[in-house]
């Protein structure tokens, strides 16, 4: 059963390497406002569990999901989470992903990146 979980397990992860530290400031949530967030994006994107880490360098989400997380439910995912953020911005902020091989991992990635 615990490895069926870590195989559902997708990190969703915008940290300092990536971005500087006012725009990873940007996507944090207030305490109370995560619950509804969640339980809405639960619901919405059909996902088992979600947990989001906010430190002063790093915002992580941890999703457990039969879903393929593409590109496009990233965005999706980020414009339900952000929904005062603008398109745009997080089109900008999200070009594109990598998957790690050890557990499924999807980290925002800047396009300028390697």
């Amino acid at each position: 059963m615990e490895l069926e979980v870590l195989n559902r397990l997708q990190t969703i992860a915008f940290t300092h390497r990536i971005f500087d530290v006012a725009n990873i400031g940007k996507l944090h949530i207030a305490p109370e406002e995560i619950e509804s967030r969640f339980q809405s994006v639960k619901s919405q994107f059909n996902l088992d569990e979600v947990m989001m880490l906010s430190t002063c360098n790093r915002v992580e989400f941890n999703l457990v999901t039969e879903q393929d997380v593409s590109h496009e439910f990233l965005q999706n995912l980020l414009l339900h989470l952000y929904p005062n953020m603008a398109e745009d911005d997080l089109q900008n902020r999200c070009i594109r992903y990598r998957l790690n091989t050890t557990v499924n991992s999807a980290y925002i990635a800047n396009p300028n990146s390697s």
